[in-house]
């Protein structure tokens, strides 16, 4: 399943946010290209109440297109929300006015307990973003993380 932003700007629903005025470029969709990597996620809850992403921080190559695959082993509904900092802030507030909204878009998966999911994103810009579980409740748990994008991914020798 591949996914695109899909957030808001000045109010009116989009489906490509990394290609809107004024907004962080975070990728687009993989559209079918060739996976290049592939990042396996575990969702976990705590006895204490937390609720966590293993790994929670990611590093990519600019250019990768990757394929995550998100494991859900907690006993409650969960889902994956990859954007912009910003991106992440305005849909957690519409979330907050408007808990009962389905939780749908091409960058978001939802994953039921027990069940895995996949979503494919071509990184095209060097950013930092975010991913999150914006059911309510669930960012406040614990439930989110970051994507460094760098132009490499290693210190490049010199000869």
């Amino acid at each position: 399943m591949a996914a695109q932003a899909n957030t808001s700007y000045n109010n009116q629903p989009r489906e490509r946010a990394y290609v809107a005025p004024k907004q962080v470029p975070i990728g687009e969709p993989g559209s079918g290209a060739p996976i290049t990597q592939t990042v396996e996620l575990n969702i976990i809850e705590t006895e204490s109440g937390q609720m966590l992403f293993e790994p929670d921080a990611i590093h990519i190559e600019k250019g990768s297109v990757v394929r995550f695959v998100i494991k859900n082993s907690g006993a409650l509904e969960h889902e994956f929300f990859l954007g912009s900092f910003e991106e992440i802030a305005e849909h957690q507030k519409r979330m907050r006015d408007h808990p009962d909204t389905p939780h749908s878009g091409t960058n978001t998966v939802a994953i039921l307990s027990g069940e895995t999911a996949e979503l494919d994103w071509k990184f095209s810009s060097k950013t930092n973003m975010e991913f999150v579980c914006l059911i309510p409740g669930h960012r406040e748990a614990g439930m989110w993380g970051v994507i460094i994008v760098h132009d490499h991914l290693a210190p490049k020798l010199k000869d």
